[in-house]
């Protein structure tokens, strides 16, 4: 680290008067003028801290950037989850997959959609047996999809006065129109396949034994869920072996 008081020295013009003695009071103002350098010295050093999750001092910051919500973690397992979330590159495969849920703090595992053992033979036009899961997945396990939200209309009053119109005018024939006082709102519920030749298209996320359920905390549920559906493959229908406490 410079010297700043020798570095002004060097600044000052060459005549006595100027001179940096230790009995002046000159000496006492560039003393006190050179802490300002190091102090800013020390402020872009923590600057550079700060794009390291372990050591940055803007960790609210960044979990507003990474969009990373308040669950009540601790603050290192905050800097844990950041860490995580700024590391992930993507990839689809299932170790990527749990990797990425277990550095963000979810102690779950992913199970592949056939059943261990029944792979068939190399070269074999056979092919393993899939997962049940309609026999798996029982409350509270569930299949996640695609959060759609359906949006429906609490009519007061139907059209009134005169003639009802032509329903196909208005789209659909099952078309309503009126006067409503709130719109609800809930999510698309669905229904678990019975055609086993959708199986295949099933992950699964649970505890390290299949088909146990996993432990999260219900406070990051939704981070948990929003986690999954991001690093997941979009074409895959998730079987969510775990139980919120």
């Amino acid at each position: 680290m410079p010297n700043w008081l020798d570095i002004y020295k060097h600044l000052l013009p060459r005549a006595k008067s100027w001179r940096l003695t230790i009995e002046k009071q000159l000496r006492q103002f560039f003393v006190g003028l050179s802490t300002f350098p190091a102090d800013a010295r020390e402020f872009i050093d923590l600057v550079w801290l700060d794009i390291f999750p372990q050591e940055t001092r803007e960790l609210d910051q960044w979990e507003s950037e990474f969009g990373l919500p308040d669950t009540g973690l601790t603050e290192q397992e905050r800097r844990n989850r950041l860490d995580a979330t700024w590391q992930a590159q993507g990839g689809q495969d299932p170790t990527y997959i749990q990797e990425t849920l277990q550095n963000a703090g979810f102690p779950v595992y992913v199970h592949e959609w056939w059943v261990p053992g029944s792979e068939p033979a190399v070269d074999s036009p056979a092919a393993a047996t899939p997962r049940n899961p309609t026999t798996t997945l029982v409350a509270p396990a569930y299949a996640l999809v695609n959060p759609l939200l359906r949006i429906t209309r609490n009519y007061i009053s139907y059209f009134d006065g005169g003639a009802l119109p032509n329903k196909n005018q208005f789209g659909k024939s099952d078309s309503q129109f009126g006067r409503f006082d709130a719109l609800n709102y809930g999510e698309v519920g669905y229904t678990i396949p019975t055609d086993a030749s959708t199986w295949p298209y099933f992950l699964y996320i649970g505890d390290s034994t299949f088909p146990n359920l996993a432990t999260v905390d219900a406070a990051r549920q939704e981070e948990f869920e929003a986690l999954v559906l991001k690093v997941c493959p979009a074409q895959q229908w998730l079987g969510i072996l775990v139980q919120f406490t």
